[in-house]
């Protein structure tokens, strides 16, 4: 259901603010500590920029899966793992030697919130963010 949501505010008219804004809500209503899952064709430079947005911050592990077609096809009836753990740049990218190696991958980002103080969305006052509305 993130897929969806996610695409279809990345669809709008104002998109780059209407996506922003939604994380920027997951973040706010998230625990410390809480995770937060994105699945989307979205690579990691359309999409590291809006969870590592101004007031949220994340710890970010990222996974590839190729879609089951690409995996049946090059497997030939061995067994493969389903995804890959690939470890970002310090800049949130993917690593400049990285081969992308199905052009329709999911990319599945595992957002682990942060629990120091000022450094979460949630950590704005509730009144503050229902008033910029």
């Amino acid at each position: 259901m993130n897929h969806l949501i996610v695409s279809l505010i990345k669809c709008a008219d104002d998109a780059p603010h209407g996506a922003s804004k939604m994380l920027a809500e997951v973040a706010r209503l998230l625990m410390p500590h809480g995770v937060y899952l994105l699945i989307t064709y979205g690579a990691p430079k359309e999409r590291v920029p809006l969870l590592n947005q101004s007031g949220c911050s994340w710890s970010i592990a990222l996974y590839i899966m190729p879609t089951p077609g690409y995996l049946l096809r090059m497997s030939e009836g061995a067994p493969q793992p389903i995804m890959e753990e690939v470890t970002l740049t310090d800049d949130g990218q993917l690593p400049p030697d990285y081969v992308l190696k199905d052009p329709e991958s999911h990319f599945i980002y595992v957002c682990h919130k942060l629990a120091e103080k000022g450094a979460n969305c949630r950590d704005t006052d509730p009144g503050e963010t229902a008033n910029s509305n």
